[in-house]
């Protein structure tokens, strides 16, 4: 008995010795991982070593270019670049530039916050907005309160909707309007830096004309491109798809419309066989980009090039002839040598 004791007593001690050997291993193994922490913790990753302004313009080039809006939400939204730390978070949310282009559609009740919270952020810059419209009545987007602050405006009216801002909009520069539905009706009557639009498929549609410079009009009835060019005097560049259905009859019958500044015009028609009736209508002197379909000119492209470059005195500088054509590139540049630079997108259509 006294034996089997004194066994149990050793084996104690000894069980008690490796726990001291152990314990001194652990806190050994403590202290040495406490150096190594300090280490990280006093090491600075070289991208956080950089000035909050450099880090403020990485971010910004993180975006598409302004006046192109990022999604809300996603891998492609500025949002995305304050989830990386808390470092760039504070930066991200304190750089107005990644705010200011904002893509909303006044259905979504996350679209009206966020939109709301993008402005805000945003401070005082100009603003790049696009707007989707669902629903018919009176557009009611808190967006709509900084407006003043709006430079580029993009509206997709999907159903019918009268639409007149009478608020000025004194930064506003370029308009985009596409209305999906001809009854709808939209209004802009205090715009006075506004100098570029583009729309397509609209309804009546009212803008300070005179003072735009640049103007896209995409699948407009002729009647309607008519009266609108006859307001446009101080256009510089000039892209216009016309098409005479449901136009009026005498639609044609119009006096000349003689565009002084213009410089650059592109132009296509439907049906194309009208084209010249349309072209006769206009003086252009200052012209130097001419772009246009073949089709739109026939049966004697050449002749009728020469003919209206004679009438409006202009010195072309670039011809670019698109669509199938039955004129071989040889004797385009026979006739129009002066012209320094001749283009073709497609090849010479032989119908014979």
């Amino acid at each position: 008995m006294l034996g089997f004791m004194e066994a149990d007593r050793a084996q104690l001690s000894k069980i008690d010795a490796q726990i001291l050997e152990l314990q001194d291993s652990l806190s050994a193994l403590r202290a040495e991982k406490q150096l190594v922490e300090e280490r990280l913790n006093s090491y600075k990753y070289p991208v956080l070593t950089l000035p909050n302004e450099m880090v403020s313009d990485i971010l910004v080039h993180c975006l598409p270019p302004y006046p192109s809006c990022p999604p809300l939400i996603g891998v492609s939204s500025p949002t995305s670049l304050t989830h990386i730390c808390r470092k760039w978070r504070t930066i991200a949310l304190a750089t107005p530039e990644l705010w200011r282009a904002i893509r909303v559609d006044d259905v979504s009740s996350f679209h009206r916050s966020a939109s709301e919270v993008w402005a805000k952020r945003s401070r005082s810059l100009p603003l790049s907005v696009n707007i989707e419209i669902h629903r018919s009545h009176e557009i009611n987007l808190p967006l709509l309160a900084h407006r003043a602050h709006w430079e580029h405006l993009t509206l997709s009216v999907v159903t019918p909707i009268i639409l007149t801002i009478d608020d000025p909009m004194p930064l506003l520069r370029h308009l985009e309007l596409t209305q999906y539905n001809m009854a709808s009706s939209f209004e802009l009557r205090d715009a006075p830096q506004l100098c570029s639009v583009v729309f397509q498929r609209v309804g009546a549609v009212t803008l300070p004309w005179q003072q735009l410079t640049h103007l896209t009009m995409n699948d407009e009835l002729m009647d309607k491109c008519l009266l609108i060019l006859r307001q446009t005097t101080n256009l510089i560049y000039c892209d216009v798809t016309v098409t005479v259905w449901g136009a009026r009859p005498d639609v044609l019958n119009h006096q000349s419309i003689t565009l002084p500044f213009l410089e650059a015009l592109i132009f296509r028609m439907s049906p194309e066989n009208l084209g010249t009736s349309f072209l006769d209508l206009f003086t252009v002197p200052t012209l130097r980009s001419l772009e246009l379909r073949e089709p739109c000119i026939w049966p004697d492209p050449i002749g009728y090039l020469t003919s209206f470059i004679a009438r409006s005195h202009c010195r072309l500088q670039t011809l670019e002839i698109t669509g199938r054509r039955r004129i071989h590139d040889d004797a385009y540049r026979f006739a129009f040598s002066s012209i320094p630079e001749l283009i073709f997108d497609l090849s010479y259509f032989d119908p014979s």
